[in-house]
């Protein structure tokens, strides 16, 4: 037989939060990236907006210390 935790129990309250934060914070990253001011907020030497991915490398910053995250 299987046993219902309770909504108020503090673990399921926990992880309610931190799930909510997590979706909430997810949109708003989602909603700024599409907006077309952020979109192509990153410029090359000459000024132009970079729209690929291979352009940016370049400008990238340099890792420290090589090791792994």
């Amino acid at each position: 037989m299987q046993r219902t935790i309770p909504v108020a129990h503090p673990p399921r309250r926990l992880f309610t939060a931190i799930t909510e934060r997590s979706f909430r914070y997810l949109t708003e990253l989602l909603v700024d990236f599409t907006h077309i001011d952020n979109l192509y907020k990153i410029r090359n030497a000459q000024g132009r907006p970079v729209d690929e991915v291979v352009e940016m490398l370049p400008l990238a910053p340099r890792e420290r210390g090589g090791g792994r995250r």
